[in-house]
Formats: structure tokens, C-alpha cells, sequence
């Protein structure tokens, strides 16, 4: 939370000290700012998300997360947006940032104020225990089907590793197993063709990044010259994860990069096979099978 990259070292960090109430103001970590009903309304608050994500982290002055809060007083109501790099961009990490930020600058603008009542507010119902309501009945089938289903569902869930664990005072942040809420926000195209892709994928038992090289494969056989071509041949396939150069405001940064191969890394060693051969399609198929990513 408190490192910067060394500029011109590879993998190297600056860790800095403890933060004080006025570096969340020099290192702008920590924005707050008044709005009103209009200005909360979804339009609203979804145009200047988009527009903040757009503008990356320096990575070798700022930290790589940072809170801005729109405080509505009519309705004493306030939007927390929390930005980070992707570095942090998992639920717990994000958590235990946003805990943090704002524990540390309640305490430390009230520390010198005397006239500051702290007045410790009770939690609101989860949202689980507020569907269920006040009727008993409802309430007793509820927890029937979770006795029922819920350790199947956890036990087929993905669980991840958050990258900033929570502290022993933040176990209310977890739950086990913890799982990865990471979501990713589009400006463009759609979350259906993206989901249908997905499930076709699963489908045919492979992942995306294995039937990308599978289409490519089959992509330059179709394109060949000339198309009566049958020597086997090698393909070296780069995709590239880093959004970094995509935004409309880039920095320069060092890069830092991971190398991910669709197969075994002793199956490059060998040569290839036919692409126009059915066991050369046999083989791409089998090898998406096997990707990981």
C-alpha cells in the first residue's frame, strides 16, 4: 500500500513511511467533495468513474490506489469510489484499502478537536437478513435451502488470494473461502457476446486464450500462400493483457511483463503440425483443452 516503483530498477520498490493526514491531501489519496441528489444519480457518478479509470497510476510517485467521496448533506448520504491499479483490484484488497483510508482520516482530523462527539452507529440488517423480513415462515425455508445447497456452492466456487490480506481486526472483510469480486467496467460492446463466448468455451471443455490460438491456427491455414502448402510450421502467439497503452491519458512506465504459454513449454521445443491436416485440427483442439491462464 505505501510502495512506489524504482524507476530504471526491474521488480524493485520504495516502501515509504507510515502516511500522515496531510500526505492523503499531497499524494491525493483521500478526495471528498459536495453534491446533490442530481448529481448522484447513475449517469452521473457512471460518467466520472469512466472517466477516472481512464487516467493511470505513476507508478513511481503515486500509490496505487486512491478514495474519492461525493458527500450529499441534504440526504446525509456520501458514494465512496474507490480507484486502484490492478494490482489491487481484488474485493478483500480493496476492502481492507477502504478501511483504512477512512478510519485513519476520521481519527486523525478528529484527534485535535475537542468538541467532536464520536457517536458509534449500529449496523444496518445484510441484505440477506433484510429479504427475509418479518415473516417466519419465509425465514425457516431460507435457511432449509441454504443448509441444503450452500456447501455445494461454496465447495464448486473459485477462491482466490487476496494480494493485501486482511489484518487480525479485518476478518469481517473476509469470508471463507474468500472469493475474487473483481469487475471490470466497458464503455463499449457488450457483457452478453462476451458471456455467450464464455459459456462456448466451457462447452467445448477449453478456456478463451486456448480457442484464441486454435482460431488463429486455423485462421492462417485458411490465408496461406500457396494453400496447397502442407509443411508443418511453428507459431509463436502474444496476447497482450496490459490496458496501460489503451487509456487516453498514458504514462511511461517500465515494463513488467508475464510470459504464458497454451501448452507445456517442452511441446515448443518440437515441431509443429500440419495446420490443413485433421490431426493437426485434432491436436490444436487437444492443446486448448490444456491451456491455462
Amino acid at each position: 500500500m505505501r510502495a512506489t516503483q524504482v524507476r530504471g530498477e526491474f521488480a524493485v520498490g520504495d516502501i515509504h513511511p507510515k502516511i500522515t493526514l496531510l500526505q492523503l491531501e499531497e499524494r491525493q489519496l483521500l478526495r471528498v467533495r459536495a453534491t446533490d441528489a442530481e448529481g448522484t444519480q447513475n449517469a452521473n457518478w457512471y460518467r466520472y468513474a469512466q472517466e477516472q479509470v481512464d487516467i493511470p497510476f505513476d507508478h513511481f510517485m503515486q500509490f496505487t490506489f486512491c478514495l474519492h467521496v461525493w458527500v450529499d448533506s441534504a440526504t446525509d448520504e456520501a458514494r465512496l469510489f474507490l480507484f486502484s491499479d490492478h494490482y489491487l483490484s481484488d474485493g478483500s484488497s480493496g476492502n481492507a484499502v477502504l478501511n483504512d483510508v477512512l478510519t485513519f482520516a476520521a481519527l486523525e482530523s478528529t484527534a485535535t478537536r475537542s468538541d467532536v462527539e464520536l457517536n458509534e452507529h449500529p449496523f444496518l440488517p445484510g441484505l440477506f437478513h433484510a429479504t427475509l423480513g418479518p415473516y417466519p415462515v419465509l425465514s425457516q425455508a431460507f435457511w432449509f435451502l441454504v443448509k441444503m445447497m450452500a456447501k455445494k456452492i461454496v465447495k464448486s466456487a473459485p477462491a482466490s488470494t487476496p494480494i493485501v490480506k486482511p489484518r487480525a481486526d479485518q476478518q469481517h472483510f473476509s469470508s471463507p473461502p474468500p472469493f475474487n469480486s473483481s469487475t471490470v467496467l466497458f464503455a463499449e460492446g457488450t457483457e452478453e457476446n462476451l458471456n455467450k463466448l464464455l459459456a462456448r468455451c466451457r462447452e467445448e471443455g477449453t478456456t478463451f486464450f486456448g480457442a484464441l490460438t486454435a482460431v488463429v491456427l486455423l485462421g492462417y491455414a485458411v490465408v496461406s500462400d500457396p494453400p496447397q502448402d502442407t509443411k508443418d510450421f511453428q507459431m509463436s502467439l502474444l496476447v497482450s493483457f496490459n490496458m496501460r497503452g489503451r487509456v487516453y491519458h498514458t504514462l511511461q512506465v517500465d515494463s513488467v511483463r508475464s510470459y504464458t504459454t497454451a501448452t507445456p513449454l517442452d511441446k515448443l521445443t518440437a515441431a509443429s503440425t500440419c495446420p490443413r491436416s485433421a490431426f493437426g485440427i485434432s491436436r490444436a483442439r487437444c492443446q486448448a483443452r490444456n491451456c491455462r491462464h
